[in-house]
């Protein structure tokens, strides 16, 4: 095979494959990792979107009554 495409490319191909190899190997690490992440920024989310809600109520509320 390196007759025919020349050592450099195979070379080329083989430290391409050497890195496609490690990122595989470290990819559930990672999406592990920011699972964590994730859920604890959907509680934040979650707790954000109630105290809107809360003073969106309240906005309301004073709007109807004419207070500012």
């Amino acid at each position: 095979m390196a007759d025919v495409l020349g050592p450099s490319l195979v070379l080329v191909v083989f430290a391409f494959l050497a890195v496609l190899a490690i990122l595989w190997f470290i990819l559930p690490f990672a999406v592990f990792g920011i699972n964590n992440r994730l859920d604890t920024l959907i509680k934040q989310t979650s707790v954000t979107n109630a105290r809107l809600k809360k003073l969106l109520a309240q906005s309301s509320d004073s709007s109807e009554t004419g207070q500012s």
